[in-house]
């Protein structure tokens, strides 16, 4: 009992690694995910992502990329989006290079709902060898 205590206490604070970890959520107010969570890869990701708010209905593409990754470097990643009632995955699609992996909604998600107002979480997670989450990002729709 005392270490589920101590595994779920470390995991909201952000000091757990991997899937023991509590999931990010993202803050439309600082325009990051909290807590914090170490990826199952450590890498320098750059994500990119509406940096202003959507209407209903507007397609929302979103991206990441490793910055510094070596050439011929390929990883299969897919993005999930959580939001109140929300949550959908993408399709995997390729990281290659240093380049950015890119999936938009609607067209990458299945099955396709529309989203209302309010913030959503963007988790990227590895789509190959048995998976796990890699960053954390989002978008505001009004």
């Amino acid at each position: 009992m005392r270490r589920v205590v101590v595994v779920a206490l470390a995991g909201w604070l952000g000091l757990v690694q991997g899937a023991v970890a509590q999931e990010p959520r993202y803050d439309a107010a600082t325009q990051s995910c909290r807590p914090h969570r170490q990826g199952v890869i450590d890498r320098q990701w750059q994500m990119s992502a509406p940096r202003n708010p959507l209407r209903i209905g507007q397609p929302i593409a979103v991206g990441l990329r490793e910055k510094y990754a070596g050439a011929g470097q390929r990883r299969l990643v897919r993005a999930r989006i959580v939001g109140a009632a929300t949550l959908l995955e993408s399709k995997a699609v390729a990281m290659v290079d240093d380049n950015y992996a890119s999936v938009e909604f609607p067209r990458d998600f299945r099955p396709t709902q529309a989203l209302g107002p309010g913030a959503y979480t963007v988790l990227w997670l590895l789509a190959e060898g048995g998976g796990g989450f890699l960053a954390c990002d989002g978008f505001v729709i009004r």
